[in-house]
């Protein structure tokens, strides 16, 4: 430091010196004023400096710095500082400082008796006429930031009724967050896991409630992460959930809790100092679902986060085939006469995902095939592929026809759902009289008839016990339940001026029962 020497007071230059890290520094500058008398002001973050911090990772805002100002000069008496945070010309603090020691090792040097014990001042000088004793005198002052970026702070140093003034400038970070979100082990809701590892699992079926773990971090600090666990910030935060994605969350909300758990499937890591978020979102249909989080960490700052949620149907893995306008699970289906008969498939028991793709295939038992439901990206949301309309078979003749309908998923190699794949089977029983004249049908069925000029007629079953007697000359006459078979009925019918009956033999072929 130089220093300006005369009777005469130079106004306007009082001696200030900045010291903070290299990681703090931005700038210092040095005003003096002298005569006889003489007075400096040195200002230092204490976390910095006068704790000897090697490495000190920069204060993240919100925070309050610690500010050691030193009033120096060569005569002794009270000082007063003023210290002005926010540089905007208003100091809003002040006090009185107290003495510190100081003593000339003789080599050109200071020597201050700091907070943590004896070390070079803040400047050095030449020593003029055998020495020069210097009287420092300090304070510490608190600022506080609830932001980050450049900040100055201005000092001032009152002493004997001279004024040392200054400035030392230093960055503060913002203090940023990062968040994790998981399953936990033990909660409501397991994903589908097929993991090499040798964990597999189809997961969860709807309805399901969805609990979550969700681990905070701030950006840049140092936290354990090893295979035994993964350790969180304990700090406080809030959030909100999203689960219909309306944009507003405004469903279930909570707050950290510092909870252990483990995340599923239940191997490590363990997660400590974590949130468990339980019951966050409630789903009811199997299929597809994100659940949106807002969450607010310690610095007030908002963030948004989502997490996929799959829940397969409860329903089992079953392929049904049937003519459309049918209901679907019979086994068989009687139609009377040849016809066109469209179809319709049903699949239970899929798991409502995305990816992949499937096809669907229909053999109509006649040598036809048409094609079912299929395409790139499966297309059953909640866990039921449904087509209608398909084909049509073409059935003209009277006859039981089996219909096959395949199913097949492919999955990418990514897809971590097991791709499904079978067939569902079902009859279809065209009844009706061929060129044959045998007639299908299935049991229980009626015989009917109509003979001119009959005045009474009766039906006896040649194959099986079946008699009816006094029969009108046309009619319907119900045949009981018969197992499947070929069966014939006699219909005899006799009227007046003809001794002799007519007679005619009725061929059934039973295919089936209902």
């Amino acid at each position: 430091m130089k220093h300006i020497r005369g009777n005469k007071l130079i106004s306007g230059f009082i001696g200030i010196t900045v010291l903070l890290t290299a990681l703090w520094f931005v700038h210092s500058y040095i005003e003096e004023a002298s005569a006889d008398a003489w007075l400096t002001a040195d200002a230092h973050v204490i976390d910095s400096y006068i704790n000897g911090c090697g490495y000190c990772n920069p204060p993240k805002a919100p925070t309050s710095m610690q500010i050691l100002v030193h009033g120096g000069g060569n005569f002794d008496g009270a000082t007063n500082f003023q210290w002005d945070c926010d540089n905007d010309g208003k100091y809003e603090g002040s006090g009185s400082g107290a003495k510190a020691r100081a003593f000339n090792p003789g080599d050109g040097t200071v020597m201050i008796e700091w907070g943590n014990g004896w070390g070079l001042g803040s400047h050095s000088w030449n020593v003029y006429g055998g020495g020069e004793s210097e009287y420092w005198y300090e304070l510490t002052a608190s600022c506080s930031y609830q932001t980050g970026g450049g900040k100055t702070v201005r000092v001032k140093a009152e002493r004997g009724g001279m004024v040392a003034t200054g400035s030392t400038g230093f960055s503060i970070q913002e203090l940023t967050f990062n968040f994790r979100m998981g399953f936990p082990a033990n909660g409501s809701y397991h994903p589908p896991v097929d993991d090499p590892r040798g964990v597999k699992d189809s997961g969860t079926a709807a309805p399901s409630n969805v609990d979550l773990g969700i681990g905070m971090r701030e950006d840049g600090a140092r936290y354990q992460n090893d295979d035994g666990a993964w350790d969180f910030d304990s700090r406080g935060f809030t959030y909100a959930a999203d689960c219909n994605g309306d944009g507003k969350f405004d469903e279930r909300g909570g707050s950290a809790n510092n909870s252990s758990f483990y995340i599923y499937p239940g191997y490590p890591p363990k997660w400590t100092n974590a949130t468990l978020a339980q019951s966050v979102c409630s789903f009811v249909k199997p299929g597809t679902y994100r659940i949106n989080l807002n969450v607010k960490d310690p610095a007030g700052k908002e963030h948004t986060l989502s997490q996929d949620v799959y829940l397969r149907s409860n329903e089992p893995f079953v392929i049904n085939v049937y003519p459309t306008g049918e209901a679907a699970g019979a086994t068989s289906y009687a139609l009377s006469g040849g016809q066109n008969v469209k179809l319709s498939v049903k699949i239970t028991g899929l798991t409502p995902v995305n990816t992949g793709s499937y096809s669907t295939t229909i053999d109509c038992g006649n040598g036809q095939t048409v094609s079912g439901p299929g395409g790139n990206g499966r297309n059953y949301p909640e866990g039921t592929l449904t087509g209608d309309n398909l084909g049509p078979c073409n059935y003209n003749q009277p006859g039981v026809y089996t219909v096959v309908a395949k199913f097949q998923e492919y999955k990418p190699a990514s897809e971590i759902f097991t791709a499904k794949s079978g067939e569902g089977k079902a009859k279809i029983i065209i009844t009706g009289c061929g060129t044959e004249k045998v007639c299908t049908v299935v049991s229980p069925f009626s015989l009917e008839w109509d003979v001119a000029k009959a005045t009474t007629c009766s039906i006896t079953g040649l194959t099986d016990r079946f008699s009816a007697a006094g029969l009108a000359s046309s009619g319907t006459k119900a045949v009981p339940k018969v197992a499947i078979g070929l069966y014939d009925y006699l219909l005899s019918c006799s009227g007046p001026g003809s001794p002799t009956p007519t007679e005619q033999i009725i061929k059934v072929n039973v295919v089936g029962s209902l």
